[in-house]
């Protein structure tokens, strides 16, 4: 069921596809530049074939980088984000089991596979995982007092981070991958290759609990729990697990618990949990591993799975020209309900009208053929070498009489033509060396991902004209490995070049391509699908779930299938180069799919890059219902949660970067991303968590003390909500007029625990920050980091500034506080973003 915004549209505002979000380019700090070789400077070293390397704090301005085996702390300067080559400080995580064994390189086993910031309880801290399988976990703010601490004094940088010391240190088995927190229920879940999944469960320390000692008591006069390192209850079987939940039902601990899961046959990259107020107990956590399975769990109710999707099965298959067959499961996010931007239809939702399809009797949109309209993203690269940027002149003071003065006036040329997209002004060296060495001979279809550039002796001249008239040899393809170059054909002219492109990418002959050039390319039939059962489905040209009937039909399927408040959360799966959106956990199919968003030919092969397109690196920006995915090949999308009344939720993809207006003069690196880190500018940093969690029985607030009704089984046409759900609120007409009457004899007041006490405070809470008054929402900074140190920085903020209907007056209040707006204002912020 989809959760639609109290407000409506404003009425007589036209939808445009990207509307309110924008992006902007800041800076390219080159590798090279950073680290150059007259100053006999030597770079970190990079550990190869990890996950996300980088890590940005929310709160403080400081950037985390794994090299090797270190953490390097970074502080970004200025509006450009740039760093420079001497770190603030430099971390050794300290290692719990030195002698842990490595799995990529023997030879290094305590590099670092993957970090991640978040916040845990009310402290943001952050933690990494080896491929020993150890885990280490800092606190932030202890890393920023000891900077300030060292500024004061004085010290040389970088500093030592032995002075830091780690409040987590565990050690899971075997090589590390996958890391999740969970704010309120204060847990931490590691993924590895034993094919476990592990959740620390930190106590709840509540007074209001008064048989937490006994229960820990009880449980460690059982042989059979082992007190791990006399620091964690360890529970690992589901006899074990069974005497827990009956000694501590309510979930109030008070001590350290270690919970271990299986169900995963393989290695684990990803793990998620519902981190929102919605579940503020961490009832709900999703996982994925590289057989491309998604396995949803209930953490207290069984260390077994409560859902499992495999996406590889031949049941998955539907789709064989969308999506591939043969994946691995790269990352997975639990995303909050309210997070969606509600917009009129569907097509707005998909930035399109989208391919509808039919598996096992449910609608199913396929938004692979709009990736061709995301603006300033080039479907093939073909910039070899890269185009001159043109160099600005020595500064010279203006004549301000002259006649061709510019003060005052508009800007020059370049200015003109790109007035949203500041580009920094470096030369078009921004690619290393390697990444331009040209690889001579036929290119045959199966090197697609083994680009690389072409020779570096061509003159700007010469490259000018091969953009528009040149001839290229060969179109690289890696998912068509027997594909080559037509044969007859010698190099090919423009029009050729983008036929051919065409056909690959359309999967038909020259013929139909020719058609849909000549006649309908704007509108593509599904008719040729062989593989879909499609009938009586519309065309893709109208919206059907607009009508009425359509409507009504779903809202009856989704009375069927209404799952609990806190339930009621889609899943997005992300795979070697494909998406998928699961609606619900009990949902039997994906309901929304787009496959290879990323997809880029290269016209050479580039082998810096072989290997390295899958989706392992992703950021969720609750605040803005924006989902930033980067692949290591070098890419990142960036992805808008969005919601109709139609159809209910889906995504779209608004950005691409680095932007093809970046490619054609070198500024990406042809060389594999290290990491990719998300969080606010500097000036718009999250402020602090709520200062005090109100839990004690003598705190005079009612709504902190939550009523539990039993109920009697589940009907047909919905499901109770259950005590974890409990002061949530309920779903609009999930339940029966019967089931909301008071019932005296069952009913029976429940103390709230911590983290639902935290979640309330939280929700309630609601600081003052600078920005708001004179900025429409929080800016956000996106940041690229490549294996050659080169940096990409961006800038990503919305507007919501919509005209209203006549007679309604003009965009109310801009302070975005909550306020109580009068009748006919809307707010400056997202109405249709519901936080």
């Amino acid at each position: 069921m989809a959760l639609n915004s109290s407000h409506g549209r404003p009425q007589g505002q036209t939808t445009l596809y990207g509307e309110g979000l924008h992006l902007r380019a800041l800076n390219v700090e080159i590798g090279s530049d950073r680290y150059p070789q007259a100053d006999d400077s030597f770079p970190p070293r990079i550990a190869h074939w990890r996950c996300n390397l980088t890590a940005l704090s929310q709160r403080r301005n400081l950037l985390f980088v794994a090299c090797s085996e270190l953490i390097y702390v970074w502080e970004p300067a200025g509006g450009s984000q740039t760093l420079g080559p001497k770190p603030e400080m430099i971390i050794t995580p300290v290692i719990k089991e030195p002698r842990g064994q490595g799995y990529i390189q023997p030879a290094f086993p305590h590099e670092v596979n993957s970090i991640l910031v978040d916040d845990l309880g009310r402290e943001e801290v952050l933690l990494l995982v080896t491929d020993s399988g150890n885990v280490c976990g800092y606190r932030v703010e202890a890393i920023f007092s000891a900077l300030k601490r060292g500024g004061e004094s004085g010290k040389a940088k970088p500093l030592d981070g032995s002075e830091v010391d780690p409040f987590f240190l565990e050690y899971v088995g075997a090589s590390a991958w996958g890391l999740a927190i969970h704010k309120f229920a204060r847990l931490i879940a590691v993924t590895a290759n034993t094919g476990l999944v592990t959740v620390f469960a930190f106590a709840l320390v509540n007074s209001a609990s008064g048989k937490g000692e006994e229960t820990v008591s009880q449980l460690e006069e059982d042989d059979e729990f082992t007190d791990y390192g006399q620091t964690w209850l360890h529970i690992r079987t589901s006899e074990q697990f069974k005497q827990l939940r009956h000694l501590m039902p309510e979930r109030h601990r008070t001590r350290n618990i270690k919970l271990t899961y299986t169900g995963h046959f393989s290695n684990i990259p990803s793990v998620t949990f519902l981190n929102c107020d919605l579940d503020p107990n961490g009832t709900w956590m999703v996982s994925t591993d590289i057989d491309n399975k998604v396995l949803v769990w209930k953490v207290w109710e069984s260390l077994g799975p409560f859902n499992v999707y495999y996406f590889n099965d031949v049941t998955f298959r539907a789709f064989p020209n969308t999506l591939r067959n043969d994946d691995r499961g790269w990352s997975v996010l639990a995303l909050d309900p309210r997070t969606f931007h509600f917009l009129k239809s569907t097509e707005e939702a998909c930035g399109g009208p989208p391919q509808r399809r039919m598996k096992d009797g449910q609608a199913v949109l396929d938004l692979t053929k709009l990736n061709n309209r995301v603006p300033d993203a080039s479907l093939i690269y073909h910039y070899f070498p890269p185009a001159v940027k043109a160099e600005p002149e020595e500064t010279v003071l203006p004549d301000i009489f002259g006649a061709d003065c510019l003060i005052g006036g508009s800007g020059g040329e370049w200015e003109t033509r790109n007035p949203e997209v500041p580009y920094s002004n470096l030369g078009s060296d921004s690619a290393d060396a390697f990444s331009h060495q040209a690889v001579d001979g036929s290119v045959r279809v199966d090197h697609l991902s083994e680009d690389s550039a072409s020779d570096t002796g061509t003159n700007a001249e010469n490259q000018q004209v091969s953009n528009h008239q040149g001839r290229l040899s060969a179109l690289v393809d890696e998912d068509e490995a027997d594909t080559t170059v037509p044969p007859g054909h010698g190099p090919l002219t423009t029009p050729e070049f983008f036929q051919f492109a065409l056909l690959e990418a359309l999967g038909g002959d020259v013929h139909e391509v020719e058609a849909l050039l000549g006649e309908n390319l704007a509108h593509e039939s599904d008719e040729d699908d062989q593989y879909v059962e499609d009938q009586g489905m519309p065309d893709a040209d109208g919206d059907p779930f607009d009508s009425e009937e359509a409507s009504e039909a779903e809202a009856t399927a989704y009375d069927v299938f209404d799952p609990p408040v806190n339930s009621d959360f889609p899943i997005l799966h992300f795979s070697h180069t494909d998406i998928r959106l699961i609606p619900h956990p009990f949902a039997s199919n994906p309901s929304v799919v787009c496959g290879h968003p990323l997809r880029q030919p290269f016209t050479h092969p580039i082998a810096s890059i072989r290997g390295f397109d899958r989706f392992n690196m992703v950021k969720y920006v609750p605040e803005h219902g924006i989902i930033v995915a980067a692949s290591q090949k070098g890419r990142a999308v960036v992805i808008t949660l969005t919601e109709s009344k139609a159809f209910g939720r889906s995504f779209r993809v608004d950005w691409i970067v680095p932007q093809e207006s970046q490619e054609k003069y070198g500024e990406r690196p042809l060389v594999p991303l290290l990491g990719m880190a998300v969080s606010p500018m500097q000036g718009f940093e999250v402020p602090p968590d709520i200062p005090y969690i109100p839990r004690n029985s003598e705190d005079d607030d009612s709504s902190l003390v939550f009523q539990f009704k039993e109920t009697s089984a589940p009907s047909t046409s919905h499901i109770h909500l259950d005590s974890e759900t409990s002061g949530l609120g309920s779903r609009s007409g999930s339940a029966s007029g019967s089931d909301s009457q008071p019932q005296s004899q069952d009913q029976t007041p429940r103390r709230s625990t911590l983290p639902e006490c935290h979640a309330q405070a939280t929700r309630a809470y609601q600081p003052e920050e600078s920005w708001r008054g004179w900025n429409p929402s929080r800016r956000y900074r996106l940041l690229l980091l490549y294996t050659d140190h080169t940096v990409m920085s961006y800038e990503f903020w919305y507007t919501w500034n919509f005209t209203l209907s006549a007679g309604r007056g003009a965009v109310g209040d801009s302070s975005g506080n909550g306020g109580g707006d009068g009748d006919g204002v809307i707010g400056s912020e997202d109405e249709y973003l519901i936080l």
